[in-house]
């Protein structure tokens, strides 16, 4: 891997047991996972269906990248507020992830309410419709420009093309 100097088929893969705990202790333990893979300069990668993984991976890579930008490639916003007080709802994750980064990309929306869409910066807010209809590579650049160097992916499956993939609720995050 260029970044970190290693191959991945040398340094091997690490993977957190089954957890049947609170979504709490779910958050703590990838929290963790991700602080010590960070520190070991590993890169961690949570494949999961539950969107709200990505909040404690990102207050993790935010620890160790304090400028960390945030791409989030998914059909939906993300930015509502939940009532209860707590973002660990699927449709307020980037409203958490928001308040953590000073910077936020999101790219693949074609599902959103208005107050989402008031709650992100319509200057980095790349609708599906558009990415079918401009030059991939205008596009692309764009996105890569809009970024600082360290950068949280969060991709939602949603965000592929909806005649093969429905707004359907599969997550993989990367950072």
């Amino acid at each position: 891997h260029y970044e970190t100097d290693t191959l991945a088929t040398q340094s091997g893969i690490y993977t957190l047991e089954h957890h049947s705990g609170s979504h709490e202790s779910l958050s703590q333990d990838y929290r963790k996972f991700a602080k010590e893979a960070l520190l070991l300069s590993q890169i961690p990668i949570a494949i999961s269906t539950d969107n709200r993984v990505s909040v404690p991976m990102v207050e993790a890579a935010k620890s160790k990248y304090p400028n960390l930008s945030y791409l989030s490639i998914d059909a939906h916003l993300r930015l509502k507020i939940h009532k209860s007080g707590t973002p660990l709802v699927s449709s307020a994750k980037n409203s958490a992830i928001k308040e953590l980064v000073d910077h936020s990309v999101f790219v693949a929306a074609r599902s959103f309410t208005k107050t989402e869409l008031q709650r992100a910066d319509a200057d980095y807010v790349y609708y599906a419709l558009d990415l079918h209809q401009q030059d991939q590579k205008v596009w692309i650049s764009d996105i890569i420009n809009d970024l600082k160097p360290e950068v949280y992916i969060s991709v939602d499956l949603g965000a592929m093309d909806p005649s093969i993939i429905p707004l359907g609720e599969y997550s993989v995050c990367l950072l």
